[in-house]
Protein backbone atom coordinates (compact mmCIF):
# COMPACT_ATOMS: atom_id res chain seq x y z
CA UNK A 1 0.00 0.00 0.00
CA UNK A 2 2.78 2.70 0.76
CA UNK A 3 4.57 1.50 -2.82
CA UNK A 4 1.37 2.69 -4.23
CA UNK A 5 0.91 5.60 -2.54
CA UNK A 6 4.70 6.81 -3.37
CA UNK A 7 3.71 5.81 -6.81
CA UNK A 8 0.64 7.82 -7.05
CA UNK A 9 2.61 10.59 -5.29
CA UNK A 10 5.16 10.64 -8.11
CA UNK A 11 3.38 10.71 -11.14
CA UNK A 12 0.56 13.85 -9.28
CA UNK A 13 4.45 15.38 -8.57
CA UNK A 14 5.74 14.84 -12.49
CA UNK A 15 2.10 16.28 -14.01
CA UNK A 16 2.22 19.06 -11.20
CA UNK A 17 5.30 20.70 -12.77
CA UNK A 18 4.83 19.85 -16.15
CA UNK A 19 7.04 16.77 -16.58
CA UNK A 20 4.77 14.15 -17.29
CA UNK A 21 2.03 15.43 -19.91
CA UNK A 22 -1.54 13.03 -20.68
CA UNK A 23 -3.43 13.77 -23.62
CA UNK A 24 -7.16 11.95 -23.89
CA UNK A 25 -7.54 11.67 -27.64
CA UNK A 26 -10.97 9.28 -26.99
CA UNK A 27 -12.86 10.58 -23.66
CA UNK A 28 -14.93 7.16 -24.01
CA UNK A 29 -18.36 7.25 -22.40
CA UNK A 30 -20.31 4.83 -20.20
CA UNK A 31 -21.80 1.62 -20.99
CA UNK A 32 -26.00 1.33 -20.98
CA UNK A 33 -27.47 -0.02 -17.92
CA UNK A 34 -30.90 -0.97 -17.38
CA UNK A 35 -33.05 -1.92 -14.09
CA UNK A 36 -35.88 -3.74 -14.21
CA UNK A 37 -38.02 -4.85 -11.01
CA UNK A 38 -36.54 -5.74 -7.54
CA UNK A 39 -37.89 -4.24 -4.72
CA UNK A 40 -36.68 -2.64 -1.23
CA UNK A 41 -35.61 -4.60 1.57
CA UNK A 42 -38.38 -4.95 4.67
CA UNK A 43 -36.23 -3.60 7.53
CA UNK A 44 -37.75 -2.73 11.02
CA UNK A 45 -35.63 -0.21 13.08
CA UNK A 46 -36.26 0.41 16.86
CA UNK A 47 -34.60 3.72 17.73
CA UNK A 48 -34.50 4.52 21.30
CA UNK A 49 -34.05 8.50 21.74
CA UNK A 50 -32.34 8.86 24.87
CA UNK A 51 -34.12 11.64 27.53
CA UNK A 52 -31.99 15.13 27.23
CA UNK A 53 -32.08 17.93 29.56
CA UNK A 54 -30.76 20.98 28.16
CA UNK A 55 -30.05 23.87 30.62
CA UNK A 56 -28.74 28.09 30.16
CA UNK A 57 -26.69 29.01 32.82
CA UNK A 58 -25.60 32.74 32.78
CA UNK A 59 -22.59 33.59 33.79
CA UNK A 60 -19.99 36.47 33.60
CA UNK A 61 -16.36 36.30 31.60
CA UNK A 62 -13.34 38.76 32.54
CA UNK A 63 -11.59 39.01 29.29
CA UNK A 64 -8.06 40.98 28.42
CA UNK A 65 -8.45 44.47 27.65
CA UNK A 66 -6.15 44.86 24.40
CA UNK A 67 -4.40 48.36 23.40
CA UNK A 68 -3.97 48.85 19.46
CA UNK A 69 -1.27 51.59 18.95
CA UNK A 70 -0.50 51.93 14.96
CA UNK A 71 2.78 52.25 13.74
CA UNK A 72 4.17 55.31 12.42
CA UNK A 73 4.57 53.85 9.31
CA UNK A 74 0.58 52.80 8.93
CA UNK A 75 -1.74 54.30 6.41
CA UNK A 76 -4.56 56.27 7.59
Amino acid sequence: MPILLLLIAVVVGLWFFGILNINVNDTGELPNVTIEGGRAPDVDVDIQVPDLDVTTEERTVTVPQVEVNPSENSRE
